[in-house]
């Protein structure tokens, strides 16, 4: 509709609902004397205010403190409104949704960070609602903070939330460039020319180096949770897989990767095993209809895949589809956000998301722990350096001696 004509409606008319939906405020909430009685008598609260302004400049400064403030406070409550379900940017779309939101990204400290409608359409259980780099967000900052001093307590967050599958990520505005070409970007890295110094560079510098990773707790990391029916899920050049010592017996190897040149490679390095190979995105629900394995590795991954873990935590919940009830999925990411970086890991990290092979400037250790904790028995959790490192299995799954 028209602008004028939602005005209308909506400032001075009622809405009736053919089919309204049922709203159920919890019993704690709906029977607290202290919040009836502010909704019961909000109009006397203004009585106060009005008298100490009238005192203090008569009736002019009543009409500017009272009566115009809360028809400004009306208006824009709705003004918001209209902008957010109309015109903005959109990072997502809820597919199937009769109404989409949109982000007013001008509005942000007026509305408290209410104007990241879209993003609210998103995750509606979510405490903040300014997920992107630049969207400021002041009532998740009040939130954090009450959190912080112990008067907030339970705060949900978007990797807290179950998954939606008619969730769909877009391009967004505001310098966020779609997934899938980020993705992109950061796969034109793993090429012919670059492979052949991969090791070297990784784990011969940057690894022990800068991230404080050593290729012995790699090492042992794999061999704690590798098993004879393994995936290995982002497999570079199948270094850390080749040097493994399989359990006795037949195995069943799988490489599963975005980039052809890598499993190609990998797939030679460790021919023995007669792999199979499977080209995939993490972020889509698995092409590959695949017998679950017993172990998945996901080693050095994460910090390429695009988003925050409240975006790409879905790579997790994918893999989790192949992973056998009793399997363990295990690996390390470097995190972005809450780590110490020493000399060399600051510029390096710098340097890796400018080109876009890195993405993780706001990956942390807590919201990667709070989400592996939420959806799966987390077996290992610890930071190494500016690295996590994880090992998770199904919640229903025994404890394996």
């Amino acid at each position: 509709n028209s602008f004028w004509r939602d005005a209308w409606w909506q400032l001075h008319c009622e809405l009736e609902l053919a089919a309204p939906p049922t709203i159920t405020v919890e019993a704690r909430i709906a029977g607290d004397r202290f919040y009836r009685f502010l909704e019961r008598t909000w109009q006397w609260q203004q009585l106060p205010p009005a008298l100490l302004l009238y005192a203090c400049g008569g009736l002019g400064l009543v009409c500017w403190g009272v009566c115009a403030r809360i028809a400004t406070a009306v208006i824009g409550h709705w003004l918001i409104g209209y902008f957010a379900h109309n015109h903005g940017e959109a990072h997502f779309e809820v597919r199937g949704a009769a109404v989409q939101g949109h982000n007013v990204r001008f509005t942000s400290l007026l509305t408290m960070g209410e104007c990241w409608h879209n993003n609210h359409h998103a995750y509606p259980g979510s405490a903040r609602l300014g997920l992107e780099p630049g969207e400021w967000d002041p009532g998740w900052w009040l939130l954090a903070g009450l959190q912080r001093i112990g008067l907030v307590w339970n705060i949900r967050l978007p990797q807290d939330l179950p998954l939606r599958p008619e969730l769909q990520r877009l391009g967004g505005s505001g310098g966020t460039a779609p997934a899938a070409a980020r993705v992109k970007r950061s796969q034109r890295f793993f090429n012919r020319l670059t492979l052949p110094i991969y090791d070297l560079v990784l784990y011969g510098v940057i690894s022990r180096h800068a991230w404080g990773m050593t290729t012995a707790r790699l090492d042992a990391h794999y061999q704690r949770y590798t098993r004879s029916n393994h995936l290995e899920v982002g497999v570079g050049t199948g270094y850390l897989l080749d040097r493994v010592e399989f359990p006795s017996g037949p195995t069943r190897l799988a490489l599963m990767d975005l980039s052809e040149p890598c499993l190609i490679r990998t797939a030679r390095r460790v021919a023995r095993h007669a792999p199979e190979t499977y080209v995939q995105n993490l972020l889509e629900p698995m092409r590959h209809q695949l017998a679950p394995f017993d172990s998945i590795a996901l080693n050095y991954v994460m910090h390429c895949v695009p988003g925050s873990f409240m975006e790409k935590h879905v790579a997790f919940l994918h893999l989790a589809t192949l992973l056998g009830p009793h399997g363990v999925l295990f690996g390390t990411t470097v995190l972005g956000d809450g780590v110490r970086k020493n000399w060399l890991a600051r510029p390096a990290m710098w340097l890796l998301n400018a080109i876009g092979l890195f993405n993780n400037r706001q990956d942390c250790a807590r919201d990667l722990e709070r989400f592996l904790r939420a959806h799966f028995q987390v077996l290992e959790f610890d930071v190494v350096g500016v690295a996590a490192v994880f090992a998770v299995r199904h919640k229903a799954a025994r404890k394996i001696t």
